[in-house]
């Protein structure tokens, strides 16, 4: 019986010339597989080294999770009173940008306050806190200070910075309380109304005078999966096919059924500004009154002002409205308490040359800012000279 040699079929799929390409295609699939996982290991990795050494503050923000940023970083941190506060010893990663030892925008103050010196604080969330300008020296309330000594020669004033970004009225009253007072100011100045436009826009069965429905107690958030590699969370800065989300105060602050984010600017919001209306802001402002004129603090409101640049949510009606309810609020409760009041958005010039958004001033209208208040402080006589 003859032998004769197999001849591989072509038609079997355990022959041998088959499972020879096979082998050659799964190699091939592998050496593919590895490159790309190689090559994102060092995208990874060149993208890490780039955002924690040569990204702008603003990419860093956008990008970074709050837990990696260095502690000395970090701009806010967590309060058992108010939530959150700006970090003590804070220095931006730029280095133009600081908080004292106390959490305060600024240089070192000295408590007790020393004789002679007339202390001014501005209260407020971050137009006050000044944020779209990085140098803390031309924030606004250091620029009041600079106007106030060099044109009016009040040369024993000191204005401090006790505005935090995000403050609406519920901890703007209990940084006053806690935390302001201390310092022993003569006069305080309160100046902010948007941020309270933000706590009426949720759902009415949470719309409490605890400000349950918008704040919840500082919680880490949880992260997606995708969201531990930097790279990703670059792409998708650039991209936006998720939320931008990391360093930004909002997830670890406000609750899940605020509708603080992007369902905020929705136009099927604009109903809730009717049906939660500004009760509590009204009353938070009359308490600060109450207790700055019990401690024999003087105390000036001022209407907020703003820009109708596009760009921004504040020129949304939900905000619109609510911002102008606010200001004839502050009007009124000036008259009623007999209380001054700068009327500020009558006379902030709008041009863009002074925003650096609708709802912030860049340098420049943080001097002109200055300037409206310094006039009016002097003006009625609110500065001994």
């Amino acid at each position: 019986m003859k032998r004769h040699d197999r001849q591989p079929d072509k038609t079997n799929p355990s022959s041998g010339a088959p499972k020879g390409r096979r082998s050659s295609l799964s190699r091939k699939l592998l050496l593919v597989l590895g490159g790309v996982v190689i090559g994102f290991a060092i995208d990874e990795w060149v993208t890490r080294i780039w955002l924690y050494r040569m990204a702008d503050d603003t990419s860093f923000s956008q990008i970074a999770f709050y837990e990696e940023v260095p502690l000395k970083h970090r701009m806010f941190s967590p309060h058992h009173y108010l939530n959150y506060c700006n970090t003590p010893n804070f220095v931006s990663r730029n280095g133009l940008n600081r908080h004292n030892s106390l959490g305060f925008r600024g240089e070192e103050i000295t408590v007790p306050k020393p004789a002679g010196r007339f202390r001014i604080a501005v209260l407020g969330g971050s137009g006050t806190y000044t944020i779209k300008v990085p140098d803390y020296r031309q924030s606004f309330p250091a620029q009041l200070e600079k106007q106030l000594r060099e044109h009016y020669g009040r040369a024993n004033v000191e204005v401090i910075n006790a505005g935090v970004g995000g403050y609406n009225s519920w901890e703007t009253l209990i940084n006053l309380q806690f935390r302001v007072l201390d310092l022993q100011p003569d006069l305080v100045i309160f100046y902010d109304a948007i941020n309270d436009v933000h706590a009426r826009i949720v759902p009415p069965a949470t719309y409490r005078g605890d400000n349950s429905g918008l704040r919840r107690q500082w919680q880490k958030p949880r992260q997606a999966l995708w969201e531990h590699s930097v790279l990703l969370r670059l792409l998708n800065q650039r991209l936006h096919f998720a939320p931008l989300r990391y360093v930004g105060l909002e997830r670890y602050v406000n609750t899940a059924g605020s509708y603080m984010n992007l369902e905020s600017h929705s136009p099927d919001t604009v109903p809730l500004i009717d049906v939660n209306p500004p009760t509590f802001f009204r009353r938070n402002i009359e308490n600060m009154i109450a207790v700055a004129r019990q401690q024999k603090v003087g105390f000036v409101l001022s209407t907020w002002a703003s820009s109708p640049m596009a760009d921004d949510y504040v020129t949304l009606p939900q905000f619109q409205r609510g911002a102008a309810e606010h200001n004839e609020i502050l009007k009124a409760i000036a008259a009623e308490q007999k209380t001054p009041l700068l009327d500020l958005a009558a006379v902030m010039p709008q041009d863009a040359q002074y925003w650096a958004d609708g709802r912030h001033v860049n340098e420049a209208g943080a001097l002109k800012k200055a300037e409206f208040f310094a006039k009016f402080l002097t003006d009625q006589n609110l500065i001994p000279k």
